[in-house]
């Protein structure tokens, strides 16, 4: 038994001996190249495929593509979280770096499964760039004219990427020297600071970073900030 969770179209599932809310759907294995291809494949011929169009995998071997055929395509939940500290000084310069990250997650990119209802999104570049354009232009992505048919926009991992990351959350960089005289020492620290400046990952929408359950649709990513500041003690 399982408990069906998400959207119609793009769902997951909770099942005994499976992860957590793991998204369920087809395996895409490549492109359609050409007409021969199609009418050598019963499952292609059947449903009116056309050269552009995605190739899901035939996970039971017959001449169907149904339910039998969907899998685990992974859950949003990360197996690893993760942060990393270091703090360094050398003759009065101090450096601290805070790091963190995860890894083993998935995250549904919506902003392209979305686009059979919205004709004019906002898409990745490597979507835009890559898209089929004939015979071996591509075994990744589908046609521009595909990416309008629902057949192509069914659960499959084309649309599930890895939510792995790592950010810098924080550096500073500072500088202390002494002012003033030995009775009255007065101690100055300057310093250049930059929040989240650098986020390492592999996912094509705006960031990895998405709360809930894995859905991304568009989430804004958190801006980057730098100051600059002097600390005087006397």
């Amino acid at each position: 038994a399982y408990i069906a969770t998400g959207t119609a179209e793009f769902p997951t599932r909770v099942e005994v001996g499976k992860p957590v809310y793991y998204f369920y759907g087809y395996q895409a294995e490549g492109v359609y190249q050409s007409n021969s291809e199609i009418t050598a494949d019963p499952i292609a011929t059947a449903n009116g495929v056309k050269p552009g169009y995605l190739k899901y995998k035939n996970r039971d071997g017959n001449s169907t593509l149904d339910e039998k055929d969907k899998t685990n395509l992974g859950s949003y939940l990360p197996k690893l979280t993760y942060g990393f500290n270091v703090s360094l000084e050398y003759h009065g310069f101090d450096l601290s770096l805070m790091l963190q990250g995860q890894a083993g997650n998935k995250i549904l990119n919506m902003n392209r499964a979305r686009r059979l209802w919205y004709s004019d999104m906002n898409g990745d570049r490597n979507f835009v760039n890559n898209l089929w354009t004939g015979a071996g232009s591509t075994n990744k992505y589908p046609s521009a004219y595909a990416t309008t048919q629902s057949w192509n926009n069914q659960a499959s991992s084309f649309f599930v990427e890895s939510g792995s990351y790592l950010r810098v959350q924080n550096v500073q960089l500072g500088y202390n020297f002494n002012l003033g005289s030995t009775e009255s020492p007065v101690r100055c620290r300057f310093y250049l600071t930059a929040d989240r400046p650098l986020i390492f990952t592999k996912y094509n929408g705006f960031t990895p970073e998405v709360s809930g359950t894995g859905y991304d649709t568009n989430t804004y990513p958190s801006a980057a900030t730098y100051s600059i500041g002097c600390r005087i003690t006397y």
